[in-house]
């Protein structure tokens, strides 16, 4: 939809969607994909704008929204998307052995306290399961 639409079109179009689903979560993937599109032909302040009036709109309509990207550790540094997010989760996977094992780290979580470290977590048909570090057995359920 960026490649060839501006950036207030495609705020439009998401905002559009929102209000004709009214759904309790809104996922955006690849967001870092619409952020580069969007820079080669807008500029600094109307990706503020953008960025911004997005955050705003969501954060009015009480939906739990994911912007989902792969970023480097030099990219989340200087990004201002990530001062204005309520939380930022890092997932990973890496083989260990002969398994693949998938992590998760809670790098922000506003108002909430979180178990720092990275935590094992499967995906199954029933839906995500991840075992706290330190929590011994404990498991939770998404």
């Amino acid at each position: 939809m960026v490649e060839d639409r501006k950036l207030e079109a495609v705020l439009e179009a998401i905002i559009q969607q929102v209000k004709t689903l009214n759904p309790a979560v809104v996922v955006v993937d690849s967001f870092r994909t619409v952020i580069r599109r969007a820079q080669a032909t807008a500029d600094e302040l109307d990706m503020q704008l953008f960025v911004q009036r997005l955050a705003q709109f969501l954060t009015s309509w009480e939906t739990t929204s994911f912007l989902v990207g792969e970023y480097s550790p030099e990219e989340m540094r200087d990004n201002p998307l990530f001062t204005i997010a309520d939380g930022l989760l890092w997932l990973s996977q890496r083989t260990e052995r002969n398994s693949v094992v998938r992590k998760l780290q809670i790098l922000k979580l506003r108002g909430q306290g979180s178990v720092p470290g990275l935590h094992t977590f499967h995906i199954r048909d029933s839906g995500l399961q991840a075992f706290s570090r330190t929590l011994g057995g404990s498991t939770a359920r998404m």
